[in-house]
């Protein structure tokens, strides 16, 4: 950007470098702030304090609807209880990974249709056996 000659400069640009220039700059802070002395809380996990809203939530699982979210709540998966801020619901992400974990040592349940199939295939061979 090109500098305006000084007979061009308004009054007000006038008095601001004027006043620019008797201004010191700050002083460099003397002391820098350290933790003041041991505030360890003992908890080595940086996702322990991480809050996440509803939408973020909801991404984390696929893109889950907010439906998904209330019957994660209401039933027995123990999925974690948001904490209210206001109106808005955030959760701990480390209940979430915690709730994660627990879901993976879960076996997986079996298919309803391998059931159905199985259990077909049992009822023919009594019939068969019984005929």
């Amino acid at each position: 950007m090109a500098r305006k000659p000084p007979q061009q400069r308004s009054n007000y640009e006038k008095r601001l470098k004027s006043s620019a220039a008797k201004v010191p700059a700050a002083p460099a802070p003397a002391v820098v702030h350290k933790r003041q002395g041991n505030r360890d809380s003992g908890d080595d996990d940086p996702a322990a304090d991480v809050l996440l809203r509803a939408a973020a939530v909801r991404r984390r699982y696929g893109g889950a609807s907010d439906m998904w979210i209330h019957r994660r709540l209401n039933d027995n998966t123990g999925f974690p209880r948001p904490i209210y801020l206001g109106t808005i619901r955030h959760w701990r992400l480390s209940e979430l990974i915690e709730w994660e974990c627990a879901q993976a040592a879960l076996p997986t349940p079996e298919a309803r249709i391998v059931r159905h199939r199985r259990e077909a295939a049992t009822q023919m061979e009594q019939t068969s056996h019984d005929a």
